[in-house]
């Protein structure tokens, strides 16, 4: 009777470790990267709708104008960690299996109006008239520096993206175009131009 106490207990304890090993199948190894910001993308929008579009070549209705801006990334370093989580283990969840972290961090941001704006020459810096607009916030553009460098899961592939919004428009309708220009930690400069764009 003690025999197949202990062949029953052995098949229990291979039946519970198949099934648990099923349900946390956690990979060996989780990467560790950093990325680095390498370039931007900016686009004329029209947010005279429910949400920002995409401007169309005809113009923009001044009051509804903004600029969508994407930040594209490179990975820089990686560092992989072998080994197991007894934690991820036990709790039946796996960690991700890529992570990046900013390698430096965006710091500054300024947006210059490339054409004469109302009594403003050419090259003034009228970022305060814009507000940020991003997928979970709205507000100064100090919101969008506290979030423009975060840790990322699985890829760089996709820009990181946000939009601002113009709240103090020209008085004046005409033709306009603005630069976007990122200061980064490590000292570096991203602008990129708009297309040059009617405001009505």
């Amino acid at each position: 009777m003690p025999l197949l106490k202990k062949i029953c207990l052995l098949y229990g304890i291979i039946f519970i470790t198949k099934m648990f090993a099923s349900c946390c199948n956690c990979e060996d190894t989780t990467a560790e990267l950093r990325y680095t910001d390498d370039s931007i993308l900016v686009n004329n929008l029209d947010n005279s709708g429910r949400e920002p579009v995409l401007a169309r070549s005809e113009g923009v209705v001044k009051t509804a104008y903004g600029i969508q801006l994407q930040i594209l990334s490179i990975e820089v370093a990686r560092q992989n960690n072998w080994g197991f989580s007894a934690a991820n283990a036990y709790s039946c969840r796996c960690g991700p299996s890529v992570t990046y972290s900013p390698r430096d961090s965006i710091t500054g941001i300024e947006i210059i109006s490339v054409t004469p704006f109302d009594d403003l020459p050419a090259g003034s810096d009228i970022t305060g008239r814009f507000m940020t607009a991003g997928s979970t916030t709205f507000g100064p553009i100090a919101n969008f520096l506290s979030t423009a460098s975060p840790s990322l899961i699985y890829s760089v592939d996709q820009p990181r993206q946000t939009s601002f919004l113009l709240m103090q428009p020209p008085v004046t309708a005409g033709i306009y175009q603005f630069e976007i220009r990122l200061q980064l930690s490590d000292g570096r400069i991203l602008s990129r131009q708009t297309i040059p764009i009617k405001l009505t």
